[in-house]
């Protein structure tokens, strides 16, 4: 007599792992971030992202930006631009599986072994701005692809900068704005200082406040400019970008320039 479940255990066991259906690199990283879920995480991650003009549409899972870290760089030698394109471009539109695929779009940028990347991924960038609409995302890639390859490469046109501030979209503001950060950090503020011009007539709160920590930043690394554009541009300034600016100013010095609606500046 047979015995069916043996044969059918056997059968089993043997059945050619070819026609075993295989995960898509894309399917893959949606799989692993689906395990790492949380309902209340997703709904507080929700409320901490909002912002004042530029409300995001995306939708959170509540999985921690560690693990999803560790999944990028898990993936990061695997993935193609066109999983990252399918990643940015999800239905749903999950903010974490943006934000792996800007992680490893990040990795891809930054791999000296592959000097093209850094050329590829800015380009890339470009084509994927939509996909981009949210703080956080912006600010972990603008510095990193935008403004890595505009500090490394000093004769490439600044244009795209200002195309993107001069967009209806504040999301595009932001990302020319934040892009400076590796500018200023070289000491290079000229584009900088002319973006934040072009922001005085703005009424996003948002990106007041990010053009005021723009400044803040050069601040940070040049008083003596920050002190002249004041001088130069204070009473143009909205308030939110002036308090933003300052941020890192004395108390007295703030009360100063509020007040006598001037300030020495220092060479």
């Amino acid at each position: 007599m047979f015995n069916l479940k043996k044969i059918f255990e056997t059968e089993k066991v043997q059945k050619p792992e070819s026609i075993v259906p295989k995960l898509s690199c894309v399917e893959a990283i949606k799989k692993e971030l689906l395990v790492h879920a949380n309902p209340q995480t997703a709904q507080k991650q929700s409320t901490f992202h909002k912002s004042n003009d530029a409300e995001s549409k995306d939708i959170f899972l509540g999985v921690p930006k560690p693990i999803c870290k560790k999944i990028a760089q898990q993936y990061a030698n695997v993935a193609t631009f066109s999983d990252i394109s399918q990643l940015l471009n999800t239905p749903k539109n999950e903010h974490e599986v943006k934000l792996v695929a800007s992680l490893i779009l990040i990795a891809k940028a930054s791999d000296v072994t592959k000097p093209n990347n850094a050329k590829l991924s800015y380009d890339f960038y470009f084509k994927h701005l939509a996909a981009f609409t949210s703080w956080d995302l912006i600010d972990e890639t603008a510095p990193k692809i935008i403004g890595d390859y505009l500090q490394s490469h000093p004769n490439y046109p600044r244009e795209d900068l200002y195309r993107l501030i001069k967009s209806r979209s504040d999301w595009d503001k932001r990302i020319a704005l934040v892009a400076t950060e590796p500018l200023i950090k070289n000491k290079d503020f000229s584009d900088a200082l002319e973006l934040c011009k072009l922001c005085f007539n703005e009424l996003s709160k948002m990106i007041l406040n990010t053009a005021g920590k723009t400044l803040k930043e050069i601040g940070k690394h040049h008083k003596p400019t920050l002190f002249e554009f004041l001088a130069q541009n204070q009473t143009k300034m909205p308030k939110e970008m002036l308090n933003s600016a300052m941020g890192n100013l004395a108390p007295g010095l703030k009360k100063t320039i509020r007040s006598e609606n001037k300030i020495l500046i220092k060479r």
